[in-house]
């Protein structure tokens, strides 16, 4: 459903299922029918333990909360997912992803002397650190400010143009929705639409339309 080294967006109104899509897609919640594949691996067949492992190797996070720990610096930050897989750095790819998010100069800064839009600079750094297979970001920029949100986008936009990597963001800013290579729009759990590159007035209008009644066909 969701194709390796693309953007894709996941919108509907409150209660569609987004959340629910995006914690079962993430291992936090086994479907109740269907199956999950992140890579080659099928998630119903790992147990808990299991699960903890491919979420710290191959899952990166992005909230809209940042989630950053306040008694560790920048870089601490960014390695946190690497020190708590016990795995060890690639010291180039880290380096190369600190520059990529502009935080060079930031590395020994704790998170409240950041900016909203560097603290979720830093969450994107942290997400990539493992070189994940797939990272789920949750409304990244609903706490950020229009320009920081435009430039954390770009950011994202950029993994994925440049770097191939896969994003599944969840938002409710048709904006922020056209970054994104497809918009998913979700209601009562089920896909209604499913558009390729569309602008962001393209993508309110499929919106507002959910909640119109149906035309009669004559």
């Amino acid at each position: 459903m969701f194709v390796r080294g693309t953007f894709t967006a996941v919108m509907g109104p409150s209660g569609s299922g987004k959340s629910t899509l995006l914690q079962t897609m993430a291992g936090l919640d086994r479907p109740t029918s269907g199956r999950v594949w992140i890579g080659a691996t099928e998630l119903s067949s790992l147990s808990e333990t299991g699960l903890t492992k491919l979420r710290r190797s191959e899952i990166g996070f992005v909230f809209q909360a940042f989630n950053l720990i306040g008694a560790l610096t920048v870089e601490e930050n960014i390695m946190l997912p690497l020190r708590l897989a016990k795995a060890r750095p690639d010291r180039r790819w880290i380096a190369e992803v600190i520059e990529r998010v502009g935080l060079g100069q930031r590395l020994k800064h704790r998170p409240a002397a950041l900016s909203g839009g560097q603290q979720q600079r830093v969450a994107i750094a942290r997400a990539l650190a493992t070189r994940p297979e797939v990272i789920f970001s949750d409304e990244p920029t609903g706490a950020l400010d229009t320009q920081s949100a435009a430039e954390v986008l770009s950011l994202l936009r950029a993994m994925v143009t440049e770097q191939g990597q896969t994003i599944i963001m969840v938002t409710h800013d048709p904006v922020a929705a056209s970054y994104a290579d497809r918009v998913v729009v979700l209601a009562d759990g089920r896909i209604v639409r499913d558009m390729p590159q569309p602008g962001a007035g393209a993508i309110a209008e499929e919106l507002a339309s959910l909640g119109r009644p149906a035309r009669a066909v004559v």
